[in-house]
């Protein structure tokens, strides 16, 4: 049975950095370098993954080989390490960077504020996600930072060519994504509107947007 504590966090998690809890923060910091085994519970299971922040899985020799090639070598002392499902099915989500807020406490990336809503209501329909960023630091006021572009590239090459052959999900339109498609010769892939700039999409166009998501998932 899925702990209890989990079970608070995930059911009572919300949106907003200004009014996350001390105990949240706590229980973030403590788990997103943690890893979980995933439950049988179908009504957790999407809810775990999308707002857990640490690592989930289904196989230990996977998830080990995982930890051991990529996130302790690479993401274990970063700011905002991936997160989500990390499995041979898994589906990869790759943004450019964690958002900057003066509120930010070093949470685990897409957790929190408004973007973060609208990417966890594209993705509801699965649990198979894998959450990452090209850079593992935010861009300070979100200005695009070339030199940390630079800098973290080969890491997001090496963590992707662990997931090779995959699926993977780019958020927004960014030239590194190019180079690491060229880079990787990438064919399982698509392009989506970054979840910042959905609020310029009519309803029409975000549930398009959901649905292609889906059909490029099945």
């Amino acid at each position: 049975m899925i702990d209890k504590a989990i079970l608070t966090y995930i059911f009572q998690h919300q949106y907003d950095l200004t009014k996350v809890s001390d105990e949240d923060k706590l229980f973030v910091r403590n788990n997103k370098q943690t890893t979980f085994y995933l439950p049988n519970e179908e009504d957790v299971r999407i809810p775990l993954v999308l707002k857990y922040p640490g690592i989930v899985h289904s196989n230990d020799t996977f998830v080990y080989k995982y930890m051991e090639k990529i996130y302790k070598p690479l993401y274990e002392t970063v700011m905002t390490p991936p997160r989500g499902y990390v499995s041979k099915e898994s589906i990869i989500i790759v943004g450019i960077a964690p958002g900057f807020s003066m509120s930010s406490f070093g949470e685990s990336n897409w957790q929190y504020g408004p973007s973060s809503k609208t990417l966890h209501e594209m993705l509801s329909f699965d649990y198979k996600w894998y959450f990452t960023n090209v850079c593992k630091e935010y861009f300070f006021k979100n200005l695009y930072n070339v030199e940390m572009v630079k800098q973290y590239y080969p890491d997001i090459i090496k963590e992707l060519q662990f997931f090779d052959g995959q699926r993977i999900i780019f958020l927004g339109s960014y030239p590194i994504y190019d180079k690491i498609i060229d880079g990787l010769e990438l064919k399982n892939y698509i392009k989506v509107t970054h979840p910042s700039a959905t609020r310029y999409l009519r309803t029409e166009e975000f549930m398009a947007l959901k649905d292609k998501i889906k059909e490029f998932c099945k």
